[in-house]
């Protein structure tokens, strides 16, 4: 799966993924360093290129977040730090 995770780091700014979709749905799950779930995002566009914004990242908490990417068999996570 490519993926473009952007800004990183974040100064406050959403955050935005750009990502070539494969042939199912790709699921975004944004964590902090303890698990909490901040936001989830399903998007459902296949076989295409896509750029998405992931919503309610706007003024996040400086810190470290996992984004957890998952594509049918595929999944990545990929790290994410607000200043």
């Amino acid at each position: 799966l490519k993926l473009n995770v952007y800004p990183n780091p974040s100064n406050g700014e959403a955050i935005h993924i750009n990502f070539t979709a494969q042939n199912e749905a790709t699921e975004f799950v944004l964590r902090d360093m303890h698990g909490k779930l901040i936001v989830s995002q399903t998007v459902t566009t296949t076989n295409a290129e896509v750029s998405t914004k992931l919503p309610n990242t706007e003024n996040l908490p400086a810190g470290c977040y996992l984004l957890e990417v998952q594509s049918g068999d595929h999944a990545t996570t990929k790290k994410v730090v607000v200043l």
